[in-house]
């Protein structure tokens, strides 16, 4: 069964590497490799650049397609830091008419500005449970000295105290090497 998945994966990414040659300027054929290389490729070697420039490349082709902009913001604040990701955030809040999207967007431009990230309190309260995931998700992966993830993760539990929400918590404790603390929330579980 694990090779058969991974042939269906290597299968599934050769297509869209094909299609990506065959279609170049088709946003939605860039914007499908980001998500098989984003979601899958790590199986298969894709490292995140590589899901990056897909994502990329989509927006350059259409700047509206808004679908790109979710892992695309991720992306840049792991490989390229917190001003480039604040960019892509402001492009994607000028884009998107989804509420939750937006709102998320919004705050995790708030916490990537040093600045602003005092204030972004009032605004992760007034989030929904689904736009709280969607700004932990978009810092997951950022070692900033203010853990803004925890911060958001701490939120996002208190709201809910769903089983995600401490997952994510945990995790982000054990990303920034608070492992005594993230296990202590794993082993209450």
């Amino acid at each position: 069964a694990d090779t058969a998945a991974r042939y269906l994966v290597r299968r599934l990414l050769a297509t869209l590497e094909l299609a990506s040659r065959e279609y170049p300027s088709d946003p939605v054929v860039w914007y499908e490799l980001g998500e098989a290389r984003y979601h899958e490729g790590a199986y298969s070697g894709v490292t995140d650049q590589e899901s990056w420039d897909a994502f990329n490349r989509a927006v350059v082709l259409d700047s509206a397609f808004v679908p790109p902009y979710r892992h695309l913001l991720e992306l840049t604040l792991l490989l390229r830091g917190p001003g480039e990701a604040q960019s892509v955030a402001e492009r994607y809040i000028a884009r998107t008419d989804s509420g939750v999207y937006r709102d998320a967007a919004r705050v995790t431009h708030a916490l990537l500005d040093p600045a602003q990230t005092g204030g972004a309190g009032a605004a992760l309260a007034a989030l929904t449970p689904e736009g709280l995931f969607q700004v932990w998700y978009d810092l997951k992966w950022w070692t900033d000295s203010a853990e803004a993830s925890t911060r958001v993760a701490r939120a996002w539990t208190e709201a809910t105290g769903s089983n995600a929400a401490t997952l994510a918590l945990a995790l982000a404790l054990a990303y920034r090497g608070h492992l005594r603390a993230a296990y202590a929330m794993m082993d209450a579980r």
